[in-house]
């Protein structure tokens, strides 16, 4: 886009309309990417550009831009020199730690839009710094930014995806509290962070994607008895496990009943007979007004279990885990199954 500006805007007005028409210039990336290696790349323009767009061009578009990308050194004149008016969503890119935090601390335009504009932030810290930055520093931008951002609804921290360093952010030593922020992504050094980011500290979160970069299980010999009378005590679950069902919750307890519960209520909806079927063992085995019924009652329920298992069988979640070679061509059912190939169960 910054080519685009600096090459076309001015030659003639047929040009200008098309270049700064307000669907195609409302969201402006004011980065331009040279590639040293795959790991080593440079965002920021050229001076001779920068100044001409900052100088001719941005005060003819400034109104019309709802959501801007700038790097760390076009961020004084790209952002500090003009004002928006309608930005909502800021990204910030290879940006130094130190840099980012005086801004952050300092009375200046970008504090300003944080705490008055910016609704969607996406935060990329440069990571090739020596010593590298540490979490804690991180976590503190991290605490800040949150503090700051009144409005903020969507929070990205991590790296693009060609960062080699993995920059993670450590939660157990500080205070992050947000009312409006829903969907969140963020890198974190352990499993354990992932707790203290939904222990309702931010209780308006629905969208949480986060990356660990290490996850240490501690295995614990758990005794409900009690030391003096010898009989089990009630249960109550320890922090460790806590954080082991969290892990497993989180890995495997969305998609996989989620999407048996869509699949099984679609092949109803596409069968009555089957629902009406379903309907009457159920009534069969289980009574208006009585108590829900427990687990021997529904392993009665055969015609339930031999659905249940259909449905698993034609929409299997992890049907790579269930796989068969053919050893000899066949035909079964009508279909050549040749030697080799491979069946999904």
């Amino acid at each position: 886009m910054v080519n685009v500006l600096y090459s076309l805007v001015d030659v003639n007005q047929r040009f200008d309309q098309l270049v700064l028409d307000p669907l195609y210039i409302r969201n402006l990336d004011m980065t331009s990417m040279t590639m040293k290696s795959y790991h080593d790349r440079i965002y920021s323009i050229d001076n001779q550009v920068l100044s001409r767009i900052c100088k001719n061009i941005l005060p003819r578009i400034h109104h019309q831009i709802n959501e801007l990308i700038v790097e760390q050194h076009s961020m004084e004149l790209v952002l500090h020199t003009i004002h928006y008016p309608h930005l909502y969503s800021l990204s910030l890119i290879d940006f130094q730690e130190e840099v980012l935090l005086k801004y952050l601390r300092g009375d200046t335009i970008l504090r300003k839009l944080l705490i008055e504009q910016i609704t969607c932030l996406h935060i990329e810290i440069n990571d090739k710094t020596t010593p590298s930055p540490l979490p804690e520093i991180r976590s503190t931008m991290f605490a800040l930014i949150l503090s700051l951002c009144k409005r903020l609804i969507k929070l990205n921290f991590t790296p693009f995806y060609h960062r080699s360093t993995f920059y993670a952010l450590d939660l157990s030593s500080i205070d992050c509290m947000s009312s409006t922020l829903t969907e969140l992504e963020i890198y974190v050094k352990t499993f354990d962070d992932c707790l203290y980011l939904l222990d309702e500290r931010l209780n308006c979160l629905s969208t949480l994607k986060i990356h660990v970069k290490e996850i240490v299980y501690t295995p614990e010999t758990i005794d409900n008895t009690d030391n003096e009378t010898g009989e089990m005590m009630s249960k109550h679950l320890r922090y460790k496990e806590v954080l082991m069902n969290a892990m497993l919750f989180m890995i495997a307890g969305y998609e996989s009943t989620s999407l048996n519960i869509a699949f099984a209520t679609y092949e109803l909806a596409k069968h009555p007979d089957i629902q009406r079927k379903l309907q009457a063992e159920i009534d069969e085995h289980w009574k208006e007004g009585e108590e829900e019924p427990d687990y021997d009652v529904i392993a009665s329920m055969t015609y339930m279990d031999m659905f249940v298992r259909e449905v698993l069988r034609m929409y299997s979640i992890v049907h790579r885990a269930f796989s068969r070679q053919c050893n000899a061509s066949t035909v079964i059912c009508g279909h050549q199954i040749e030697e080799g190939e491979i069946i999904f169960a």
